[in-house]
């Protein structure tokens, strides 16, 4: 936690991933984080989410201009390594699920914008600490 305040989170992607995982584990630390905001590309998803309590949003672009601290990424794959990027640019630290990106060129554009922005990105995968995972090492 930044200086004991809560860190201004914003979440891209509320399709299943978003809605089961992030978004409820982030309401459940109230005390640690504001989620701003969470932009998603389904009208009908902004409805549920809105009707839920959340302010949301039409694109992640909106998001990324609303003062964060950190994003969370659950968009669609192909989009991870843009929305990365661009939320570098502007200073925000990342938490990305998987995969971060395509290629060796898309992560060492991501590697050059890290370095430059001095935030931290980090990629959600969760099956390290899965036990069917576990029992084949």
């Amino acid at each position: 936690m930044q200086g004991g305040k809560r860190i201004k989170i914003g979440v891209v992607g509320a399709g299943l991933i978003g809605q089961v995982e992030h978004i409820p584990n982030l309401r459940r630390l109230p005390d640690l984080y504001e989620i701003v905001g969470v932009a998603d590309a389904s009208a009908e998803m902004r409805g549920i989410l809105q009707g839920r309590g959340l302010t949301v949003l039409p694109d992640y672009t909106q998001l990324l201009e609303a003062g964060l601290d950190a994003i969370l990424i659950a968009a669609p794959d192909q989009y991870h390594a843009e929305i990365t990027i661009q939320a570098l640019e502007k200073g925000i630290n990342v938490f990305c699920e998987k995969p971060l990106c395509f290629s060796v060129a898309q992560a060492r554009e991501i590697a050059a914008a890290k370095a430059r922005a001095g935030r931290v990105v980090q990629v959600g995968y969760m099956k390290r600490f899965d036990t069917s995972y576990e029992l084949l090492l």
